[in-house]
């Protein structure tokens, strides 16, 4: 992997073949930091899932940049079997929100489990999609 930082500490998610070669290794840049814990979920198609927090911004290869909205957002990301990013969303609100695992179904559908506080956005449209409260 040959890609510079914007600063923070930045995840990374890599693919290796069963024979111990590396088959690729994404890390999408931060200027702020990423939180642990960070989590993979398969997907039918040989893709993943990753799942985590965030704070600021990220930038995929693909050139998407996800915003964090809040102090930390939960992040959600899909790459293909190859490595390729195929979208990534920003899930939370003005607070602290993170995501700690994902698991998929033999459907295709990817269901995740994470913290959020008061109003959160989980479709990542800019709207409040549900309240939180104590």
């Amino acid at each position: 992997i040959d890609q510079r930082s914007e600063g923070g500490r930045d995840p990374i998610i890599m693919k290796g073949r069963p024979g111990g070669d590396l088959a690729w290794v994404r890390a999408p840049r931060s200027p702020a930091a990423s939180y642990l814990p960070l989590s993979v979920a398969l997907d039918r198609q040989g893709g993943a899932y990753m799942v985590g927090a965030f704070g600021e911004s990220m930038q995929f290869r693909s050139g998407e940049r996800i915003v964090s909205r809040g102090a930390s957002d939960g992040l959600l990301a899909r790459y293909s079997g190859d490595g390729d990013p195929l979208w990534a969303r920003a899930i939370g609100g003005e607070r602290h929100d993170s995501l700690w695992a994902a698991a998929s179904d033999a459907a295709g559908n990817v269901y995740v489990t994470g913290t959020v506080q008061a109003g959160v956005d989980v479709d990542s449209d800019g709207r409040v999609d549900a309240t939180v409260t104590a």
